[in-house]
């Protein structure tokens, strides 16, 4: 049987919600499929989308069009869209 590796829990890896519970309420940088980034604080998400807020303007953002996100100005964020 194949192990578990869904859940930081127990040193495993990581999920998406992992980091989603980590990020929320912090400025993330939302790099798309085209090369395009937009940034905005990450206010909440379920299985499809994500909801950052950019100002007071709500901003839904499409997990599928998505190459990666992380937080503004984090590590690996060298490449500009």
């Amino acid at each position: 049987m194949a192990k578990d590796t869904r859940t930081a829990r127990g040193g495993e890896q990581p999920t998406q919600e992992d980091y989603y519970t980590q990020w929320r309420g912090q400025v993330v940088k939302c790099v798309f499929q085209d090369g395009k980034a937009l940034q905005g604080t990450l206010v909440s998400w379920d299985p499809y989308a994500l909801l950052l807020e950019q100002g007071s303007r709500p901003v839904v953002v499409y997990k599928g069009a998505l190459k990666y996100m992380l937080p503004a100005g984090g590590a690996g964020s060298g490449e500009e869209g």
